[in-house]
């Protein structure tokens, strides 16, 4: 997940912070289709805690870009 961010913020590095929000935001409604609202749509909500680190994860990749450029 941190990894997929990383590489979005690296390929398109204009608002980083949308892909974290992204990539964090797809998982929750990933286990609401695969177990139809069961006992893990709770524990998707933790997701949600991980969103700032994803957005740091983009983040690191703008800047890797911006590094490779130079």
């Amino acid at each position: 997940m941190f990894a997929v961010a990383v590489i979005a913020g690296f390929i398109a590095p204009f608002k980083p912070w949308r892909w974290g929000i992204f990539v964090v935001l797809l998982q929750p409604y990933a286990l609401f289709i695969q177990y139809q609202a069961g006992p893990f749509i709770i524990v998707s909500l933790f997701f949600f805690v991980f969103m700032a680190v994803a957005i740091g994860c983009a983040y690191i990749g703008k800047v890797l870009r911006s590094h490779v450029k130079q």
